[in-house]
């Protein structure tokens, strides 16, 4: 079947050192660029042949090609952030109007939070959420 698609896919390579799977694999994204940037890091993951799929999941779709979805699967990880911290910015204005002004100072927090975040990289939301049990992998079986 994947010589069907072979056009879509970007050869990674092919490593002896594997630690997880036999392949072949196809590493894929939402867009193709975070595959692209850790190709080097994910190839080392397989025994066999790896790719990448080119443009991710983003030009895959309106291309009208199959994709299998784990329906179980969370939310990405970045929405989950959208998520808890509009929540809190709302919950933080809300308290600050109807109950103390000082409640302003949770959506601050999570404006500050948010601000560090984009300027470093490191989200400590998204890390917190990673600990959540809905965010720990399940078997697909």
């Amino acid at each position: 079947m994947l010589s069907e698609f072979s056009g879509r896919f970007h050869k990674v390579g092919k490593h002896s050192n594997a630690q997880t799977h036999a392949g072949p694999v196809i590493f894929h994204c939402k867009s193709g660029m975070r595959t692209q940037t850790n190709a080097a890091a994910l190839c080392g993951c397989v025994r066999g042949k790896s790719y990448l799929l080119v443009g991710g999941l983003d030009a895959w779709k309106p291309a009208g090609l199959p994709i299998a979805k784990y329906a179980k699967a969370p939310i990405p990880m970045q929405r989950q952030v959208m998520i808890a911290a509009g929540s809190r910015v709302l919950l933080g204005a809300a308290i600050g109007q109807l109950v103390n002004p000082a409640g302003r100072g949770l959506s601050a927090f999570v404006g500050a939070g948010l601000v560090f975040a984009g300027a470093t990289g490191i989200c400590a939301m998204a890390n917190i959420l990673a600990l959540a049990p809905w965010n720990k992998p399940q078997p697909q079986g």
